[in-house]
């Protein structure tokens, strides 16, 4: 079953200080939610950005999303669907579509009012922070 649709801001940025982000966390008050290992598969779509998350817990996760390509912050729509049999899923997307990038990541998970804060241990390419500030969520009939 598709979630609703979610509007954020998002922002990422290299991490070149972890020391001092986790102690901005810390002082104010984040709450840490979870470590996770994922692996993120971005299909070539003709409209938006379609990804297959898979995370450590063998979950999978078909997502969606627009957004401009820009460097900075920008506005994005989001819709996610839980998939059981991701391998299955990947194997159809990547013969139909083909896999444009993958992107394995080791996540730290924290939430600040309604902003969540991740920081990424990227393979192959360092550390980075992505902020996202839910706007809204816009649930279907």
């Amino acid at each position: 079953m598709w979630k609703c649709w979610n509007i954020f801001i998002e922002t990422k940025a290299k991490v070149h200080d972890l020391e001092s982000l986790k102690n901005i966390l810390s002082n104010n008050n984040a709450i840490f939610i979870k470590i996770s290992d994922q692996v993120d598969y971005y299909f070539n779509a003709e409209n938006g950005r379609l990804k297959l998350r898979i995370s450590d817990n063998k979950r999978g996760a078909l997502i969606f999303y627009e957004r401009e390509n820009i460097a900075d912050s920008k506005t994005s729509t989001y819709k996610t669907l839980n998939i059981e049999d991701y391998e299955t899923l990947k194997n159809m997307l990547t013969k139909s579509l083909g896999i444009k990038s993958v992107v394995t990541k080791k996540r730290k998970k924290y939430k600040f009012q309604n902003t969540f804060i991740h920081i990424d241990e990227v393979k192959d390419l360092g550390l980075f922070v992505e902020i996202e500030t839910v706007v809204s969520e816009i649930n279907e009939g």
